[in-house]
């Protein structure tokens, strides 16, 4: 008697477990139809594809071109100008240190005449002192 109930339990776990393989394989094929529509819709759009990247990558290239020319053109065309600005800034800066040195040698001309007068501050301190006496 046990045997036959083993046997019956066995029957029903290999019943259910084939059962669920059924549903598994019957999903795997609907799975690989849909796979197979899919690869075959990629490789009819898949050339459309790669013309458009190719296009695209022919218009980038030209727009690259011509941007590249239109650099070299305008900085052919800004050379002259600002290398002249850049002679008169660079001429600026020569007379502004020469006007510079001139007046620092002039502010030290001054200076020295006002240290060696010393007649003047001689008589302004005896001034203060005789003021702070009275």
């Amino acid at each position: 008697m046990i045997y036959e109930v083993c046997a019956l339990v066995l029957t029903i776990v290999l019943s259910v477990v084939g059962i669920h393989l059924v549903i598994v394989l019957h999903n795997t094929k609907g799975l690989l139809t849909e796979l197979r529509q899919a690869a075959k819709s990629v490789n009819k759009s898949l050339p459309v594809l790669l013309s458009d990247v190719e296009s695209t990558v022919a218009e980038v290239e030209n727009l690259t071109k011509t941007a590249r020319e239109c650099v070299d053109l305008f900085a052919g065309r800004l050379l002259g100008p600002l290398c002249s600005i850049t002679g008169f800034l660079n001429a600026f800066k020569v007379a502004y240190t020469i006007m510079r040195r001139k007046s620092r040698e002039a502010a030290k001309t001054d200076t020295d005449e006002q240290e060696t007068d010393f007649g003047e501050s001689d008589l302004r301190e005896q001034n203060t002192t005789e003021s702070e006496k009275a």
